[in-house]
């Protein structure tokens, strides 16, 4: 029997982590997603996997180096480095987080009009919450949001 035949498939997906652990910890890391979506076709996005994870996730932190298990609760934002394709930017937010980290981020959503608000989606079910910054999409782990202003 080859041990290899059991070994679970994944995708390394390079992010940019920062977590709140002492200190404060921002750099380049892989998580480790699914080939396959649980809600639709092709490989599992990262909004899926954050959003679906168990409490403590495998991540490797530098590399080279080997795995280590991250509480999803230190996480304060992932931040993919691929570009996203582009969307209509429909709100510009100023966002306030934990560990006086504020950013400024675009909302796109399109979202049914009774829930189009910032209010409603900060409110929503998920835990990581998406928006644009630099092009790209970051994903935001709303218990770390202390406050959000839209800009204009």
């Amino acid at each position: 029997m080859n041990p290899n035949e059991y070994k679970i498939t994944k995708i390394e997906k390079t992010v940019q982590l920062r977590l709140e652990s002492p200190p404060p910890f921002t750099d380049e890391c892989q998580l480790f997603l699914n080939p396959h979506s649980r809600h639709g076709t092709g490989a599992e996005s990262l909004e899926e996997f954050l959003n679906h994870a168990t409490p403590f996730i495998p991540v490797r932190l530098r590399r080279g180096e080997g795995l280590n298990l991250v509480n999803l609760e230190a996480i304060i934002w992932v931040h993919e480095q691929s570009p996203s394709p582009p969307m209509p930017v429909l709100k510009s937010v100023h966002l306030v987080l934990k560990g006086d980290i504020e950013l400024d981020v675009e909302h796109g959503r399109t979202l049914p009009s009774s829930h189009a608000r910032i209010l409603d989606y900060l409110n929503g079910p998920e835990r990581f919450i998406a928006f644009r910054m630099n092009g790209g999409n970051i994903f935001i782990n709303k218990n770390k949001i202390i406050r959000s202003q839209e800009n204009g």
